[in-house]
This record gives C-alpha cells, sequence and structure tokens, in this order.
C-alpha cells in the first residue's frame, strides 16, 4: 500500500494563475490540480464590452475559490491512485525517473525542480513556486526521495 508522506499545498506554475498541491508519497509524487484559469472562463457581453470585465472578474475569482475548497475536501481523502483520477489535469513523476530534484532561490522566489528523464532519455525540467514558509517541509520532503 502506497502511503503518503506530505503534501506542499498552493505551489504554482509559470503562470501564476494554475494551483497545484504536491502530494509526495512513497513511490512519486502526485500533482493534484487545485486551480485553473478553464476552470470559469471570462464571458463576453455587452457589459464586458462597454464596462470592462472588473465586476465579471471579481465572480471568477469567487467562483475559482469555490472550485479550489471542493477539489481539496474531495482530494483529502483520496487514495494515490485516486488522486491521479480526480481531473485529467492531475500527473505524477515518478521517482524511477528523477535525475534530480532540488529546492532553489532565486531572486525573490523560491521553486522546487525536479529533472527527470522520459523513455527517448529527453531530460525536463519541471519546476513549481512555492512560498518562503514551505521551503523547510519541501526540503524535508526532496530529501527523502534523495535517500531512496
Amino acid at each position: 500500500m502506497e502511503e503518503i508522506r506530505g503534501t506542499l499545498s498552493g505551489v504554482t506554475v509559470h503562470n501564476f494563475d494554475t494551483v497545484y498541491d504536491l502530494v509526495f508519497t512513497g513511490e512519486r509524487v502526485i500533482a493534484v490540480n487545485i486551480q485553473h484559469p478553464l476552470d470559469t472562463p471570462p464571458k463576453y457581453t455587452w457589459r464586458t464590452a462597454f464596462l470592462g470585465d472588473g465586476l465579471d472578474r471579481h465572480e471568477r475569482n469567487i467562483e475559482r475559490q469555490r472550485v479550489a475548497r471542493i477539489r481539496r475536501e474531495t482530494a483529502k481523502n483520496a487514495s494515490p491512485a485516486e488522486l491521479l483520477n480526480l481531473s485529467g489535469r492531475n500527473f505524477e513523476i515518478p521517482y524511477a525517473r528523477l535525475t534530480g530534484v532540488e529546492v532553489k532561490r532565486r531572486f525573490f522566489e523560491w521553486r522546487i525542480i525536479f529533472t527527470l528523464r522520459n523513455d527517448a532519455k529527453v531530460l525536463r525540467h519541471l519546476a513549481f513556486y512555492i512560498n518562503k514558509t514551505q521551503v523547510p517541509e519541501a526540503r524535508r520532503l526532496t530529501s527523502q526521495i534523495s535517500n531512496q
């Protein structure tokens, strides 16, 4: 039985509109999509054409927060296999394909960077932005990966 060792909540990718929770297990890291811009696409109406999208943007932000809350509640008691199937945007990073993982600071931001190799032996880097307060937990979880 695969056990969950820890979670980094609310990490983002390059556009900062997409939010993931990284779930670390004994065999892999599962990226669970919590928030995505396409969850609440903008609506183009006569009101937005003449008055702008300020009100609609506020409504979309409220809806995104509601969707994120529902997704976190759903994922709270799910097994690792169920986490992958919750959304088509969820994906896994198997430890067997990792060639390196590091927690790195660049200017004013912290990132956790996974370097992995696919079947064609091509290196790929996956970077997630984390909060400064998450750095100790990220280092603890990545050191467990390095020890395997």
